[in-house]
């Protein structure tokens, strides 16, 4: 906008000079259509009326949005809905199939060992007489071993004690057992709860470092989850050796970018940095030629500002 306002100016007021340089007028001649001053070389005005036109914005037909979101106040599609259009349908059916299919393959090792408990139940049953077809099988079951006294008669036997100590003993160890198990299912649902917090925290961290991390998706990898376990839930760590390749690929890319933009900005410094011209009153000035076909727009106006300065000192 500040060079489209700069032209414009130039061509309202360009018959006046710069408005206080000293008369410093534009010409024409080839360069119709974009006001020079006079100040420029003939070999630069070319240059300058290219970089003029360059800079000089275009007026274009603004498009209506295309983006999707709903606008303000506009019904919002529930998940029914989206999930029965078009757009969503197949990727919808083929979520719900693959997630079907992952559950059935996690419950088929259940499936069978439950089928072995069960063969187990209805031989013991069998012994005792109980029908495994009662809804009160099971415990109709528990009643009949816990009134077997051959057990006990025989713990009572190996312990040299009565069947009724035995009995107790056997009833108190049975307690300690579950008291234990529960114990230890309790202290492995604590761990596991603790190292998902861990997980949750630092899979911020990397998901600002690498913003396609995903934490779900990369659970699903064994490799990954091993990996968090070994290193106390660096997700970090984790990612970058599953992804070893990919991650030093656009470590490069980034590093290109950088030296590419470090070094661009350091060839605009020197370009724009102005020649000193103040070594010595007695000292001859050292004469260079300028190469006005690398300078940019605002290279060449600060020429012309430099040209009216040296022009208004020597008058």
């Amino acid at each position: 906008m500040r060079d489209y306002l700069f032209n414009l100016n130039l061509q309202l007021f360009g018959e006046g000079g710069d408005g206080g340089a000293g008369g410093d007028g534009a010409v024409g001649g080839e360069t119709s259509g974009v006001e020079i001053p006079s100040v420029i070389p003939e070999r630069a005005r070319k240059n300058y009326k290219e970089a003029v036109e360059k800079h000089t914005p275009t007026v274009q037909k603004e498009e209506a949005p295309t983006t999707t979101e709903p606008q303000e106040g506009a019904k919002k599609a529930t998940y029914a809905e989206l999930i029965k259009s078009d757009d969503y349908k197949e990727e919808h059916e083929a979520y719900m199939a693959k997630t079907i299919g992952d559950r059935l393959k996690k419950y088929k090792g259940v499936e069978a060992q439950n089928a072995q408990m069960l063969g187990l139940l209805e031989t013991v049953a069998s012994k005792y007489g109980v029908d495994t077809t009662a809804e009160n099988f099971l415990e109709s079951l528990a009643e009949k071993v816990n009134a077997d006294d051959s057990y006990y008669e025989s713990y009572a036997m190996e312990h040299d004690i009565s069947p009724e100590e035995a009995r107790k003993l056997v009833t108190m160890e049975r307690k300690v057992q579950m008291m234990e198990a529960q114990e230890k299912e309790r202290q492995r649902q604590e761990a596991l709860r603790q190292h998902m917090m861990v997980l949750q925290r630092n899979a911020e961290k990397t998901k600002a470092r690498f913003p396609g991390f995903d934490l779900e998706s990369e659970m699903k990898d064994e490799k990954f989850r091993q990996l968090c376990l070994q290193t106390n839930g660096d997700t970090t760590a984790a990612y970058m050796a599953c992804h070893w390749e990919s991650v030093m690929s656009g470590a490069v890319q980034n590093a290109a970018q950088q030296i590419t933009s470090q070094t661009a900005q350091a060839v605009a410094a020197n370009k724009a940095r102005p020649v000193e011209n103040g070594i010595s009153g007695s000292v001859a000035a050292v004469t260079t030629k300028e190469d006005f076909s690398k300078m940019s727009l605002e290279q060449l106006r600060a020429y012309a500002d430099a040209e009216r300065r040296k022009k208004r000192q020597g008058s």
